[in-house]
């Protein structure tokens, strides 16, 4: 499918997905797809066809919905072509087939849903001793069990993490899937889990670690620069109200000390110069969720998961033009803006980004976040 200058390329099919045929990418009229950092939910995709019957070979059933390469759990691979560079914007499974026929002159559909390879870790309830293990290191266990979907673990150590002694106790992964066991790993560390395809078609990046609110920022969003702009439409919203502090008396398990512990910021890039939450500004006081029988480093990161959510005042939603923008928006990365004056410029974290595909039309709807106003940097990257 050309988009005006972009290529659209779809891998699919059972087992390892191959190039959809001319016929099907003639029939395939949109294409969305959605990235989140909402730690329980996947990455989506949908893909909607055009149904017809073009023969007397087609007459006992439409073509499209008898096609096993579109049949439910085959993997689809979406990727985007600017120029000579060749970006995977999605990497998943059908898991749900919606067919409408069509009545008198309207076409028939066929819409394809489905998620990340990450569903494929979600089907079996386990019953298993993890013994001897810190918990990125059960994380990268785990994972090592579906390398047929090309995941490279990324599993990093925390400084709260342990490794517990047989003779103490031993964790047991008791009735859940291998995903909810990790989730609830990344979950005790402070820690998010996420598969995130690419950088290849077929390779997928399975991440278990702190959210990434370092690092380099990609290509500026630009308004209100004539040219130079790429955002269609962007606007900001700030909510002190969110300030939130959490802490409360703990006793350790194995020491028996008790203490006070409250939770403390995240290591991050400074993202604006008036952040929302200090600790003279902070509004929403919250006593620590249930910490008995936890060791210290446990219990806070328990205070900074509570805390986390609540500590981002500044949110922007917009959408940016592709083709000018020449790439893909990721989620849970730094993005910089520019052109909407000091108080909104800035570096921010990109919380969703959902890709709508249409022919000759390719549009990346975004939601930012950062903890407060006033921008830190005046240079930011735009290459």
């Amino acid at each position: 499918m050309d988009l005006l200058g972009l290529k659209l390329q779809l891998l699919i099919g059972p087992g390892v997905p191959m190039p959809a045929s001319l016929e099907m990418m003639e029939a395939l009229q949109e294409v969305e797809v959605s990235h989140s950092d909402d730690d329980e939910k996947r990455s989506g995709f949908k893909l909607v066809f055009k149904e017809g019957r073009s023969g007397p070979r087609d007459l006992l059933d439409y073509p499209l919905v008898k096609d096993s390469k579109l049949g439910a759990l085959s993997r689809v691979i979406i990727c985007v072509l600017f120029g000579a560079d060749l970006q995977v914007v999605m990497d998943g499974v059908i898991i749900d087939q919606q067919f409408q026929p069509g009545e008198g002159t309207s076409a028939s559909t066929l819409t394809l849903l489905g998620e990340d390879v990450s569903v494929m870790m979600d089907f079996e309830e386990k019953h298993a001793e993890h013994p001897a293990l810190p918990k990125f290191g059960t994380a990268a266990l785990l994972l090592a069990g579906y390398s047929k979907y090309g995941l490279i673990p990324n599993t990093l150590p925390s400084p709260n993490d342990s490794i517990p002694l047989p003779t103490d106790y031993i964790p047991v992964q008791a009735g859940a899937t291998d995903l909810q066991y990790i989730r609830d790993l990344a979950k005790s560390l402070d820690y998010v889990f996420y598969i995130e395809p690419g950088p290849i078609p077929y390779i997928n990046q399975a991440y278990f670690g702190p959210r990434k609110v370092v690092g380099l920022p990609q290509k500026a969003l630009t308004a209100n620069m004539g040219p130079a702009s790429n955002v269609r439409q962007i606007s900001f919203g700030y909510n002190a109200e969110q300030a939130t502090a959490v802490s409360g008396k703990h006793q350790d398990r194995d020491t028996g000390t008790q203490s006070t512990i409250q939770n403390t910021p995240a290591l991050k890039i400074p993202q604006s110069s008036q952040p929302a939450v200090t600790s003279q500004s902070v509004i929403r006081r919250k006593r620590l969720q249930a910490a008995s029988g936890m060791s210290m480093a446990d219990a806070l990161a328990r205070a900074n998961a509570q805390a986390s959510p609540s500590q981002d005042a500044v949110t922007a939603n917009g959408e940016l033009d592709s083709l000018r923008y020449g790439r893909l928006l990721k989620a849970r990365q730094l993005v910089g803006v520019r052109g909407v004056g000091s108080s909104y410029d800035g570096l921010y974290y990109v919380k969703s980004v959902t890709h709508s595909i249409k022919r000759g039309a390719y549009t990346q709807k975004f939601s930012l976040r950062r903890d407060g106003k006033g921008t830190t940097t005046v240079i930011l990257p735009n290459l």
